[in-house]
């Protein structure tokens, strides 16, 4: 149970780090383009 608590901590983590990355990579593909 606790792994898969961390688990989710860790996923969760990522998503809300990943999508303001995305973003910015599609803003810059956006200026490029």
């Amino acid at each position: 149970l606790p792994f898969a608590t961390g688990l989710v901590m860790i996923s969760t983590i990522l998503f809300v780090v990943v999508i303001p990355i995305i973003m910015e990579i599609l803003t810059m593909i956006g200026i490029q383009a």
